[in-house]
């Protein structure tokens, strides 16, 4: 839902700071669900849940981008590559360990007394707790990224923002009807590649 308005507030305020307000917003969202507790209702989840969506939704594609706009055009590929096996090793390694934390403490709970519910309930917020402890951590390493602004956005890049998450093609044109690329085709998410324009320049230090 925000990926479509990332690329022109990105491009008006920064990467780091949209990075930045991302992570605070997820951090929080966590936080909130550090206090849940086994009277709390449905409802009282949507709000830290739509902050973690946002947060993470204003995180990522900026943290992708800057990834491969600070290297030679000839290694955006290499460098899209990288960063999305960051990103899916970290989602699978902080998967698991909000999954042993939980596991943990709702047995810890169980084995003492307490209820079904509230076992549940000290194991979610625990793990969350370690979640937003790791969202506080990027807030921290956002301050190592340089001022960087992309181009004037256009109706492509607002197409490739709304893709993010599902399409990949090549960042340079193939021959018609051949079935091999050209040697320097690279393939990349488009929303990380298609605002990075080549007269981009490198990105300062922070």
């Amino acid at each position: 839902m925000t990926a479509p308005l990332i690329t022109p507030f990105v491009r008006r305020v920064g990467s780091r700071t949209v990075i930045v307000a991302g992570f605070i917003a997820a951090t929080i969202g966590l936080g909130a669900f550090g206090f849940i507790g086994p009277s709390w209702k449905y409802a009282a989840m949507v709000g830290p849940l739509i902050a973690i969506a946002a947060g993470l939704g204003l995180a990522n594609g900026p943290a992708s981008s800057i990834a491969t706009a600070c290297v030679p055009e000839d290694q955006v590929g290499a460098a899209s590559g990288i960063s999305n096996m960051g990103r899916y090793v970290g989602a699978a390694v902080l998967t698991s360990v909000a999954a042993a934390v939980y596991n943990t403490v709702t047995t810890n709970h169980r084995s003492g007394g307490a209820s079904a519910s509230a076992s549940l309930a000290y194991g979610f917020s625990r793990a969350a707790i370690a979640l937003a402890v790791f969202c506080a951590c990027g807030i921290a390493l956002a301050a190592l990224v340089g001022r960087h602004r992309t181009d004037k956005a256009g109706t492509i890049h607002y197409a490739a923002a709304a893709a993010a998450t599902s399409h990949t093609v090549s960042t340079s044109p193939t021959n018609a009807g051949s079935s091999t690329p050209p040697q320097d085709a690279r393939h990349a998410t488009i929303a990380e590649n298609l605002p990075i324009h080549p007269k981009t320049p490198p990105c300062p230090a922070p």
